[in-house]
């Protein structure tokens, strides 16, 4: 029974990050309306994005999380699979601070190429971690957290994004 506890602790905190992923999956939802504004007071480049600039913005997540399982599956095969959890969060914050601050397009290129690595790289540690610190009796119950952790983080900015993007950007 200990150790239960021990795992659905474990499993709850990753899940947590399992959640930040995905919020930067639907984080573009709520912000491009104020991308694409002609407000300066609103939009944070103080120019309207193009649909370029938009469909990289849309892409660099995806193509970071193209890699990112390289150097998360090394670290996880080196070091271990909870210091490479620990490490995801880097490119979590870098990505969210840069974002959080971004002036230039660049920046926000440069946070969704970092969100992806630490996406990439969730997807694919993750699961493996969550069926490792599982008993085998519950080991479906346990997988399945992810998907609504997932299922919470894509809910996430729809929800509040709308209403707290004008005190972000």
């Amino acid at each position: 029974m200990e150790h239960f506890n021990y795992a659905l602790v474990s499993i709850f905190a990753v899940n947590l990050l399992a959640t930040t992923g995905d919020v930067t999956l639907s984080w573009t939802s709520p912000i491009y309306p104020k991308l694409y504004s002609n407000d300066s007071s609103e939009n944070p480049l103080g120019r309207p994005i193009t649909e370029t600039e938009d469909s990289w913005l849309g892409s660099l997540l995806l193509i970071g999380a193209i890699f990112g399982p390289f150097p998360f599956s090394f670290i996880a095969t080196k070091f271990g699979r909870k210091l490479s959890l620990l490490c995801i969060a880097v490119p979590h914050i870098i990505s969210y601070t840069t974002m959080a601050f971004a002036k230039t397009i660049y920046l926000f290129y440069f946070g969704r190429l970092f969100g992806g690595l630490a996406l990439g790289g969730g997807y694919t540690l993750l699961p493996m971690y969550i069926a490792e610190v599982s008993e085998t009796a519950n080991r479906g119950m346990m997988s399945l957290t992810l998907n609504v952790f997932w299922a919470i983080g894509n809910f996430i900015p729809y929800a509040v994004g709308p209403f707290f993007i004008d005190n972000v950007v």
